[in-house]
């Protein structure tokens, strides 16, 4: 019994290695693109850009999964992206980042052409017929 508990404690240890690993990988692509830059990026979370500074017209903490997502569109996508690419919890799929955020998902999905074998199994009626 201890070495069954053993081995799945490692393996998800694995797991949690190759989700990061992934999720570096498409922060880079993303870092390369600047697609942070983007328009359509900033239109999904309102961004308005100022004088000198950025900050979005959203103000709900949930509405950003970085602390200063509020300011930093860069740092928004990268929390985003390593969200996308977090294990479904059984149960609680409705609060996965896919179905949470499905225009940010589309975009993120499209713009780094994404692998679909990177993504867990989200069973999410909000994001399938968005």
């Amino acid at each position: 019994m201890y070495l069954f508990l053993s081995f799945i404690l490692l393996f998800n240890i694995f797991l949690g290695a190759v989700e990061k690993q992934k999720s570096t990988e498409y922060q880079k692509k993303a870092d390369s693109l600047s697609l942070y830059d983007q328009r359509l990026w900033r239109q999904l979370l309102y961004y308005d850009e100022g004088l000198f500074s950025i900050k979005s017209k959203a103000d709900g903490e949930s509405f950003f999964l970085s602390k200063d997502g509020v300011s930093n569109p860069r740092s928004e996508m990268f929390a985003d992206i390593e969200a996308l690419l977090s294990k479904v919890e059984k149960g609680n799929e409705k609060q996965h980042f896919a179905c949470r955020f499905p225009a940010r998902t589309l975009f993120l999905n499209h713009a780094l052409a994404m692998d679909q074998e990177d993504f867990h199994q989200i069973q999410c009626k909000d994001y399938a017929t968005f």
